[in-house]
């Protein structure tokens, strides 16, 4: 009887534990979620920069990247609920940690990255909540020389050790930071050093060297390389990009945008009678007339009326050639 008592309890114990730990587990994926998704959010939306999304020729699982759209996103456009991360069952690729980002050499993971685009941001040139003095990956700026100055060093170290020739450039040369050359092929390397791990804030590239890159003599030449802990020998990371702006077909923007509209009053204007419409009639010529009747067909028939008769029909009412305005416009 006690044996049997002790295995009772044991099994008891067990099915406990086992049911505490997959409560837990839920608990801490449902707050894991709900960070993700927070975090998501506050990507995609802020009146301090825009998102401007890189649409790339390629398929998004050919540059690494990811699917990190919640499941109810992903329902929403025909796909399937599942992992955030890692393989079909859940479990962390090789390499990964838990989550959705690329790890960094402290342990520290990056955001997520969307499957099918890479983003960048837009940000207005003077924004209170991130003013351009706090930038320190901006290596324009002179108090973040020393950062820029250390991340180039690495990157003079990594060229050097891949077989290639590289040379420092000043600090104001246009459009690239370190020449390195192989075989007479030159890279044109524009270097981004950064005090911690590559977040979601990214690394800034000017107009010039956005346009540098954009040259054709330089496309297949111009490289990004992004230092990540340019001040921490031990923890070095370096990117090594092959000319982004070559890969954006186009920019998208995103509500953010919103912050920097000029509003103007504006009142959309249907077809009723008494507004004005002008138009070009039949032979070419720019007409402008009072409506006096309105069809109920969809589009509607419109009967005009001009200072100097015969009244005129418009079959149908056109707004990419007709132009509708207020009664108050003067004859």
């Amino acid at each position: 009887d006690e044996a049997d008592d002790e295995a009772d309890d044991e099994a008891d114990d067990e099915a406990d534990d086992e049911a505490d730990d997959e409560a837990d587990d839920e608990a801490d994926d449902e707050a894991d979620d709900e960070a993700d998704d927070e975090a998501d959010e506050r990507g995609r939306s802020g009146s301090d920069r825009s998102i401007s999304n890189a649409s790339l020729s390629g398929k998004g699982r050919d540059l690494g990247c990811r699917d990190t759209s919640t499941d109810a996103e992903r329902r929403s456009r025909g796909g399937r609920a599942g992992p955030r991360s890692g393989t079909a069952d859940g479990t962390p690729r090789s390499g990964s940690s838990k989550g959705n980002g690329h790890q960094s050499p402290t342990g520290r993971s990056s955001p997520p990255v969307p499957k099918d685009r890479l983003m960048s941001y837009v940000r207005p040139a003077q924004s209170p909540d991130h003013p351009e003095d706090s930038d320190t990956s901006n290596d324009e700026q002179p108090k973040n020389h020393r950062i820029g100055d250390a991340a180039v060093g690495w990157v003079l170290q990594y060229e050097i050790q891949q077989g290639r020739k590289p040379e420092n450039q000043a600090h104001n040369n246009t459009g690239y930071d370190v020449i390195s050359r192989h075989n007479r092929t030159p890279r044109y390397i524009e270097v981004k050093g950064l005090l911690g791990a590559w977040g979601k804030d990214g690394v800034p590239i000017s107009l010039r060297q956005f346009e540098f890159g954009n040259k054709e003599e330089f496309r297949d030449q111009f490289w990004l390389y992004i230092v990540e802990f340019a001040l921490e020998p031990d923890n070095v990371k370096i990117h090594a990009i092959q000319n982004p702006v070559v890969r954006i077909n186009q920019f998208r923007f995103d509500p953010g945008w919103s912050a920097l509209e000029t509003q103007e009053p504006f009142k959309a204007l249907q077809p009723e009678e008494g507004l004005r419409v002008r138009y070009q009639d039949r032979e070419g010529d720019l007409k402008e007339g009072r409506i006096i009747s309105v069809g109920s067909n969809n589009p509607p028939a419109l009967g005009v009326r001009f200072s100097v008769p015969p009244d005129d029909i418009i079959p149908r009412y056109d707004p990419t050639v007709m132009i509708l305005l207020p009664s108050e416009v003067q004859e």
